[in-house]
């Protein structure tokens, strides 16, 4: 059987972690698979990749244009105020892509390109696989609360057309796919899609890709109490309220710091006055973006490593990939309690959980946990067993491998 997958991100791949474990499991289990995504400056257009996933791409202007160019700025500005559905030059390359590659299954990965797939899919009689990686609707209005009135009358109307978007084509689907159990449930609720026709493959770690034994480790914080977070720093991450809860514990921990690792350099501007206006600089040490390769060190450095999503539909709805590097490579974690991440904490006691939002009930958390060493290592263990066991891509694999074969079997 030849999948299809379609991935319209503007980041292009290799760089979607979520993607690359999926063809990994599937070209293992003997599929092949095929991927169309959007061709950045330098790439090849065509390329088969080490793991067997052949590699088709497309270059669209829009995508390749300087973020700060007249037509860089027209293109963020207005797929923040109406969905930016792609355009017939997309549609175009998925049908040639299709009848090319003679695809048995599209795969199509995350809403913005649905409905051209649907349409696809349909023209040629073939069963379509929704992967949603996000709460699209939910995405959009992250920031609202920042936003000036007008922004916000706007960025609710694109999350209305978003869902108005998933209620249409998500039944369409053969099967769809999410991350995590509150994200099913969403969508039962919100599309009507059949719970047979939905698979939980979530953001689980590879193991056999972080060996935490045969990593060499770098210690980078050797006389600092340091709280790790990694990633970006949205509005929706939880950052602000990290700041603000490294003001109050600071002062209680010795030589306590919270470091905050992979903001971009358009981020660091509004990281620093987060920082300047909670009074927290002495606490704080900012890390720019760094290579993958160099992330595990920056976790196995700290004492505890944080996921504190604020309050949003999307956070409420999702799992980040951070939360399982951190337990395999055991690291006692602090997390806010949004139900996927208090869920899967208190069910695996890794960690510990504090109030969405709430800056001083984290720094006590945070506090109560440098008190004791002991809590720490046993969580730290708990969180390495599990993330090797029942919360690890092995079983995530399996559930996607069998989901296919169920597709397989009804053709």
């Amino acid at each position: 059987m030849r999948i299809g997958m379609i991935l319209h991100s503007e980041a292009g791949y290799p760089d979607d972690i979520r993607v690359t474990k999926e063809i990994g499991a599937l070209v293992n289990a003997g599929y092949e698979v095929h991927l169309l995504c959007q061709c950045r400056t330098g790439q090849k257009s065509y390329e088969k990749l080490g793991s067997g996933v052949h590699v088709h791409r497309v270059y669209l202007e829009h995508a390749n244009s300087p973020a700060d160019s007249i037509s860089g700025k027209l293109h963020t500005l207005v797929k923040n105020i109406r969905i930016q559905r792609p355009r017939d030059e997309w549609r175009d390359s998925i049908t040639r892509f299709t009848q090319d590659a003679q695809i048995d299954v599209l795969h199509c990965h995350d809403l913005p390109a649905l409905p051209v797939a649907c349409e696809v899919a349909r023209v040629h009689s073939i069963p379509i696989v929704a992967d949603l990686h996000e709460n699209w609707p939910g995405f959009t209005i992250t920031d609202i609360h920042q936003l000036p009135t007008w922004k916000k009358v706007l960025r609710r109307r694109l999350y209305r057309q978003w869902k108005m978007l998933e209620r249409e084509f998500l039944p369409q689907c053969s099967r769809v796919v999410v991350v995590v159990e509150e994200a099913a449930q969403r969508v039962r609720s919100s599309c009507s899609v059949q719970p047979e026709n939905l698979v939980v493959v979530s953001n689980t770690e590879d193991t056999s890709t972080l060996d935490v034994q045969q990593i060499p480790f770098n210690n980078l914080f050797p006389e600092r109490w340091t709280a790790t977070y990694v990633g970006g720093i949205g509005p929706h991450r939880g950052i602000d309220t990290s700041i603000r809860a490294a003001a109050i514990a600071g002062p209680k921990i010795p030589d306590f710091q919270l470091a905050i690792v992979g903001p971009s350099p358009l981020q660091i501007p509004r990281l620093k006055r987060m920082i300047e206006d909670a009074a927290a600089d002495r606490y704080i040490t900012i890390v720019p973006k760094v290579p993958s390769t160099q992330v595990p060190d920056y976790i196995r450095s700290s004492k505890v490593c944080l996921v504190p999503h604020n309050d949003t539909e999307h956070t409420n709805t999702t799992v980040p990939h951070k939360l399982f590097q951190y337990m395999l490579l055991e690291k006692p974690v602090l997390v806010s309690d949004c139900p996927p991440l208090e869920r899967i904490v208190s069910a695996t006691e890794c960690g510990t959980v504090f109030h969405r939002n709430d800056a001083p009930h984290m720094a006590e958390q945070l506090i109560h946990m440098a008190s004791d060493s002991a809590q720490l290592a046993t969580w730290a263990k708990n969180g390495a067993r599990a993330a090797s066991n029942e919360f690890s891509w092995s079983k995530d694999a399996v559930r996607l491998i069998d989901m296919y074969e169920s597709i397989k079997r009804a053709a």
